[in-house]
């Protein structure tokens, strides 16, 4: 719910890698990845604020995917650790 609050005041400019190869006016000619989510938006939805809203919330749920299943297996092997009595 938040995101979708704070959508509106996303800046339209552009980021600092960005803005750092157009001063030195370096071109992407070819995208080196082709992905659904070029420019923080999903390619397939007209509506550039549903689409950037949605590119948000699945880049959202896609770290916290990544980093729930990494603190539950963290979790685990800190576990099984102190129960071998092994502390490294």
């Amino acid at each position: 719910m938040l995101l979708g609050v704070l959508l509106p005041l996303a800046s339209v400019f552009p980021d600092g890698l960005e803005k750092v190869a157009e001063i030195l006016g370096v071109q992407e000619s070819i995208p080196l990845l082709n992905s659904i989510f070029s420019d923080y938006s999903v390619s397939f939805i007209e509506n550039s604020y549903l689409s950037t809203l949605i590119a948000g919330l699945i880049g959202f749920f896609a770290v916290f995917a990544v980093t729930w299943a990494m603190g539950k297996a963290l979790k685990r092997r800190k576990t099984r650790n102190e129960a071998t009595g092994n502390m490294s």
